[in-house]
């Protein structure tokens, strides 16, 4: 698994720093996501490395919302004749997300937890866009998004029968 909280870490990316810096994403947001550049950079990598070593199951554990992040791995994907499938998971109730963001505070040194402002939510969201049709070379990536409020899954593109039910009993 490469999270993209363990690569932040490594690299010296402090989310809660950039949160200070950028004033919640509403100052010199074009600094942070050249820094966020970087971090998505070396999670290709550390994918690459991953399937060169000849690794079956890779799972990048970061939000890949725009269009070019996704498109990026799915050619290291095809590049290296490994099958892509895209899991969104999301949460559509605002008062929800917050909420799971407040537990998170105070714990922010703690990499999985460091995403604790709304204002890193709110950032994403306005990069975020939809997962349509995204190929990985010429096959349509399987796309299965997760409501966690309602603990619901759902295929907008199925994969093969094996791989949803792995999937689907994980989840």
């Amino acid at each position: 698994m490469i999270r993209s909280c363990d690569v932040y870490e490594e690299l010296g990316i402090s989310l809660p720093g950039w949160v200070r810096r950028t004033v919640g994403f509403t100052k010199d947001v074009e600094a942070y996501e050249r820094v966020r550049d970087r971090a998505y950079r070396r999670m290709l990598d550390l994918l690459v490395e991953q399937l060169m070593a000849g690794s079956r199951i890779v799972v990048l554990y970061a939000v890949h919302g725009e269009v070019s992040k996704r498109r990026a791995v799915f050619d290291v994907c095809a590049a290296h004749d490994a099958e892509a499938l895209l899991l969104w998971c999301r949460c559509g109730d605002r008062i929800e997300t917050e909420r799971r963001l407040s537990s998170r505070l105070g714990r922010e040194t703690e990499p999985e937890r460091e995403a604790s402002d709304p204002s890193v939510f709110d950032h994403l969201a306005r990069l975020w866009e939809d997962p349509v049709d995204e190929r990985c070379g010429s096959k349509i990536v399987p796309v299965l998004t997760y409501d966690t409020c309602l603990e619901r899954l759902s295929w907008r593109q199925p994969a093969g029968r094996t791989v949803m039910d792995l999937i689907e009993r994980a989840l």
